[in-house]
């Protein structure tokens, strides 16, 4: 069964400091930590009460086994246990009848049986700041006093610069309804930040989508094309990391490419993501 959600935060609190669920062989991703549930709950701080965003819990023999959120069509998961075969059948006639467009979830819940198709899929990584941050080299003809620091950009110049890598390692929406969510997010500080600049030019930037306790998941890092390789990416990464307060960071890596510059900066492989849709 599949209902929509009077408190989420309230039933996610109650799932994980149930010792039935710590204690299940079936349970997993039961930490706080995960960047789906992160992304899910900070959705729910952020719009608790708008008609444009729903919140579902998945329930089985009085138990939830999954909460998901719904925004303009695009949807998370998260499961506290393992989803059997009739469950995703269950989820995928839901999200037909919802109308969920794009679905990310980790790797073990691929509706492809169920008429979706896959959008995309890549590698969760992760940073634990209590690690010691690896420190980043840069370029010998760079001068670093040229380089300054933007930490309340507005919207539209950090979209202008993300749209330089658009369709490679960032997929920007409807600018519209990008420039909106974003800038009530970073009003309120549910996300964060930063555009670097050199020799008074903007040359890059790097953005938080979602922050919950001390979990974060960083959506958005770009460089524009004539400044990279040049150690800036390692630069903006490092200043955003330091910046906010969350002390475990995620990033969804959907390009090969970008592995090892994450792989450089401490991160190291939590799991799989996939990104499908009807």
């Amino acid at each position: 069964m599949i209902k929509l959600s009077d408190n989420l935060q309230k039933s996610v609190d109650k799932i994980i400091n149930s010792n039935d669920n710590k204690t299940s062989e079936n349970s997993i991703h039961l930490d706080i930590i995960s960047p789906m549930l992160c992304s899910i709950i900070a959705l729910w701080e952020i719009y608790p009460n708008e008609s444009f965003v729903d919140f579902y819990e998945v329930i089985s023999q009085d138990k939830i086994k999954a909460v998901i959120s719904k925004m303009d069509g695009y949807c998370v998961l998260h499961n506290f246990m393992q989803l059997n075969n009739q469950d995703k059948e269950e989820i995928a006639q839901f999200f037909n009848i919802i109308g969920c467009n794009t679905l990310l979830s980790c790797m073990d819940n691929e509706l492809f049986d169920y008429g979706f198709i896959l959008h995309n899929s890549g590698i969760i990584m992760k940073l634990d700041k209590t690690d010691n941050i690896i420190p980043v080299k840069i370029n010998q003809n760079i001068d670093i006093h040229d380089i300054k620091f933007d930490y309340m950009p507005s919207p539209r110049d950090i979209y202008k610069i993300l749209e330089f890598n658009n369709g490679q390692s960032i997929q920007l929406g409807n600018f519209d309804s990008w420039y909106v969510d974003i800038s009530h997010r970073l009003r309120h500080e549910y996300c964060h930040a930063v555009i670097l600049k050199y020799n008074n030019k903007s040359i890059g930037c790097a953005i938080t989508l979602s922050e919950y306790n001390n979990t974060a998941i960083i959506g958005g890092v770009s460089i524009i094309p004539e400044m990279q390789g040049k150690g800036f990416g390692k630069i903006i990464m490092n200043t955003l990391q330091n910046y906010i307060k969350a002390k475990h960071i995620f990033v969804l890596v959907n390009n090969k490419d970008n592995t090892g510059f994450y792989f450089n900066l401490g991160y190291k492989p939590y799991g799989r993501f996939i990104m499908q849709g009807i």
